[in-house]
């Protein structure tokens, strides 16, 4: 049986509305069309009235939109702190393996390069102090902030706010990183061991692929904090 093109015209337009989250918009479009053909056919009179009366009691298609949205971003928000302490403690573990793999094959940086050795370990070891902090103060207020009732100016600022952390940890983080990679260099650009040296290039690959999932993420959560703020200009 063919269905009213005015369920469809209302479910289309929630479907757009929510596209930025491709799940989300598919979960909710399910829930709304079960909600308004149960409601439509406990409802008397003519079908069709039946099923605009329901469309009317659910209400707007853009505000429930909105509603939706604003649970939608929050919870990117969150999934990427959780993202940036994982990396945190993924780079830190590969750090100080790579450090320990160095101390058992005994490989030590030269009388010329052990200068500059010495302020890369002291740039990395305060960007990553740095990145830490700041994911740790990012995942507080990520924390304590709470979906609205209704989408407003001041809870856009707060996840941007959110992304803000976020970012910010992730160029510290990235800073910590490219520093230990010219230190890496430096080790192997020093050493006759090319199998062992595999251990220490395949933890800086695996670094520079967390950091790679980290900006994928927070990419995606300042897409997704972009188009919902653009609800209150609509």
């Amino acid at each position: 049986m063919r269905r009213p093109d005015i369920v469809a015209d209302y479910l289309d337009t929630l479907v757009h509305e929510l596209s930025f989250d491709a799940p989300l918009s598919r979960r909710v479009r399910m829930e709304v069309e079960d909600h308004l053909w149960e409601a439509a056919a406990n409802a008397p009179g003519d079908a069709t009235e039946a099923q605009r009366r329901a469309i009317v009691r659910f209400g707007d298609p853009r505000e429930i939109a909105r509603q939706y949205a604003a649970l939608s971003v929050l919870g990117q928000i969150r999934r990427v702190a959780m993202i940036v302490i994982v990396v945190l403690a993924g780079i830190f573990l590969s750090m100080k393996g790579r450090g320990a793999w160095y101390s058992l094959m005994q490989w030590g940086l030269s009388e010329q390069t052990r200068f500059v050795g010495a302020i890369g370990v002291s740039v990395t070891r305060y960007a990553f102090m740095l990145a830490l902090v700041i994911g740790l103060a990012g995942c507080a207020y990520i924390g304590a902030r709470r979906t609205p009732l209704r989408l407003h100016r001041e809870y856009c600022k707060q996840i941007k706010r959110s992304t803000m952390f976020c970012t910010l940890a992730a160029c510290a983080l990235l800073t910590s990183v490219a520093v230990d990679m010219i230190l890496t260099v430096l080790h192997l650009l020093e050493t006759r061991y090319a199998a062992a040296a595999l251990i220490p290039i395949l933890s800086a690959a695996v670094e520079m692929a967390l950091l790679g999932i980290l900006f994928l993420n927070i990419r995606l959560a300042i897409q997704r904090t972009d188009f919902v703020s653009s609800f209150l200009h609509s």
